[in-house]
């Protein structure tokens, strides 16, 4: 088969076409479609750089650039990504994980670290990265992973099974609280974990293509203001916490404030944290004594 061009000139090609259209990472996203073409890591596309490539490899390439430039993203083109160092597949339909999510896991996993055989639920659980998380990062946890949408469940079964930790997780189809109704008692849950649909209606039309025209809606669409689900989480999940058992949000940069007004009622102790931008992230309250 034919060869005719180096894999750095293959991967500047594709930068400078990135750069073009306006692309924010335009070198990293040409390094993870490279590397997954010629299977393997970014690293060796550089140690490997002058080395050719087939005909047939750098069309492939190239047709993946051609969908990135429409503004697909690289996540679903290959069809993973990593959380907290772990792999997951992801799929068109389910919400891409984002690093800023850590964070949430992180202060979980402080939070419950003296806790023994916790119990968390992950509320709207999409590709399962939170649940998952936890269960892989604490010894002696159980997780439910609830989520509406049948393919978020398919993807949830399939990473934690990719994950070695599907004896330590049950992914439950319906909405938020309900299909635990009849699986555990009230004040059972030592944690309740979400990153709910948080973009309000104002905010949704300036959200970049690649997130408003590839991402569920269903997954990023909080309500006009997008406190609707903060506020039907917070009132339907309170009975299931054990007292002091938490409850914890990744929120957007704006809701710090609304988040912890909704909270304070049945919580104390409510924390917010920033991310690595310096925004506010994360909400965490502890439940009151119930009266």
């Amino acid at each position: 088969m034919k060869v005719f061009k180096r894999i750095t000139e293959v991967l500047m090609e594709a930068v400078r076409l990135l750069e073009e259209k306006g692309v924010a990472e335009p070198r990293a996203d040409a390094e993870i479609l490279l590397s997954h073409v010629l299977n393997t890591d970014r690293l060796n596309l550089y140690i490997r750089g002058n080395e050719l490539i087939d005909e047939k490899s750098y069309k492939d390439f190239m047709a993946y650039i051609a969908r990135r430039l429409k503004g697909e993203p690289v996540q679903y083109i290959v069809g993973k990504s990593y959380f907290m160092g772990l792999p997951f597949k992801v799929v068109p339909g389910v919400l891409i994980p984002r690093h800023d999510t850590e964070i949430l896991v992180e202060r979980v996993l402080d939070e419950i670290k003296d806790v023994r055989d916790a119990v968390a639920v992950d509320v709207g659980c999409g590709s399962g990265v939170i649940a998952m998380s936890l269960a892989r990062f604490k010894e002696d946890i159980f997780v439910y992973a609830v989520d509406i949408d049948e393919r978020a469940v398919r993807l949830t079964l399939e990473n934690a099974d990719l994950n070695a930790v599907a004896h330590k997780i049950k992914v439950l189809k319906g909405d938020l609280f309900d299909p635990l109704r009849e699986l555990i008692k009230e004040r059972s849950l030592d944690a309740i974990v979400s990153n709910p649909p948080y973009i309000s209606r104002e905010e949704f039309d300036d959200l970049p293509v690649e997130v408003k025209d590839y991402e569920p809606f269903s997954a990023l669409y909080g309500g006009e203001d997008g406190l609707l689900y903060y506020r039907r989480i917070i009132k339907e999940g309170y009975a299931f916490l054990k007292r002091d058992g938490i409850m914890a949000f990744e929120i957007g940069y704006n809701q710090a404030d609304m988040v912890q007004y909704l909270m304070q009622e049945g919580f104390y102790d409510i924390k917010v944290f920033k991310d690595l931008a310096g925004l506010d992230r994360v909400v965490i309250g502890k439940k009151r004594k119930e009266a």
